[in-house]
């Protein structure tokens, strides 16, 4: 069944497909978990709303709040997932919005944050932007075990490829003053990884160990991904970074309730990410239309507070779909069109032309 809300149903003047005779371009932006996968497995009409697309020579990309992949292998896995040819200047993932901070931090100390146990391939990510001073917080740890008493340092991986081991960073912490917090992924250590956050936001100019006599806050805070809840393989949402923001927050209030909590949010609704991803798309429609029409972009998402929260804010129309977050009932930040799933919201789009 579709439903339709924010006089969704244009006329068709408005909606052309690619051509030399087009008046108005049509584009798309697709979340991908709860849209066009469920953990591994892909959502069977995901497959066909993309391959259709591509044969209609429509333009897209994707917008995740997922993150701790290269974009690159995240495009290379799209692509063998629905069997089309994805590059990595359609990938938008949680932490791609950073990039353009290593041109103020390049040679700053930063601490990143997430993904796998050690943070290894995040660390990996941020030098791949530019950053040149990325520490993660098992580099602390390894440093002084008492930091967090609740966990050890890791143990040597031997034998194993260097690539699949986490590299320490052999360096005196008391000497290396921190300027940011860049927190690209969900956390797989809760403990360890808000202990080091909280004592870096209360240190004198960035400095662990060290505590402020002002009040002011020692670091830069980026957080990737907003999202309470995502959807996986398991039949209930999951807990997001979101979670793990919120928890730092109370922390952070609890501690010093007269202090605000200073920090920059990316990820789906924030309109940093919209702005960034709609330059990439822009990119993309000049390479497939001569329209000088301004375009025709859907969003397709599954999460009202973030896929079509962020899309009604920016401008563009947006097709919730019952595969993933939202399941029934009249969302708080009403989309353009419920459907069924994304093969239906392409199908209702290119219906408008």
């Amino acid at each position: 069944m579709t439903i339709f809300f924010r006089s969704a149903k244009v006329s068709a003047a408005k909606f052309r497909l690619y051509s030399t005779t087009s008046n108005r371009p049509l584009a798309f932006a697709f979340d991908i978990d709860g849209v066009l996968k469920h953990g591994r497995f892909i959502i069977p009409e995901a497959k066909k709303a993309l391959q259709k697309l591509d044969a209609l020579n429509v333009p897209y990309i994707f917008i995740t709040n997922g993150g701790g992949t290269m974009e690159n292998e995240r495009a290379k896995a799209i692509s063998k997932d629905f069997q089309i040819n994805v590059d990595e200047s359609q990938m938008v993932l949680s932490h791609t919005v950073m990039k353009p901070l290593a041109q103020r931090l390049r040679d700053k100390n930063v601490l990143v944050v997430g993904g796998d146990e050690h943070g290894q391939k995040c660390r990996e990510i941020a030098e791949s932007y530019g950053f040149k001073n990325v520490y993660v917080p098992t580099d602390i740890l390894c440093w002084n075990k008492f930091i967090y008493p609740f966990a050890s340092p890791p143990a040597p991986h031997d034998g194993l490829p260097q690539s699949h081991t986490y590299r320490q960073k052999h360096v005196d912490f008391a000497n290396v003053p921190f300027s940011a917090v860049m927190l690209f992924k969900d956390s797989a250590n809760h403990g360890l990884d808000m202990q080091i956050i909280c004592d870096l936001i209360r240190s004198k100019d960035g400095l662990i160990g060290t505590e402020s006599d002002n009040g002011k806050q020692g670091v830069e805070l980026h957080f990737s991904n907003p999202d309470l809840i995502w959807t996986t393989e398991y039949p209930q949402p999951r807990h997001g970074q979101g979670m793990f923001i919120e928890a730092i927050k109370m922390v952070h209030n609890i501690r010093s309730p007269d202090i605000d909590l200073q920090y920059k949010q990316y990820g789906k609704p924030y309109a940093v990410t919209y702005e960034y991803a709609d330059n990439l798309l822009q990119q993309l429609i000049k390479k497939k239309s001569n329209s000088t029409e301004n375009p025709m972009v859907v969003m397709v998402g599954d999460n009202p507070d973030s896929d079509i929260q962020g899309a009604n804010n920016f401008g563009w129309q947006s097709a919730l779909v019952r595969t993933g977050v939202y399941k029934h009932g009249i969302p708080k930040h009403e989309p353009s069109v419920i459907v069924d799933n994304v093969l239906k919201a392409v199908e209702w789009a290119i219906e408008q032309r």
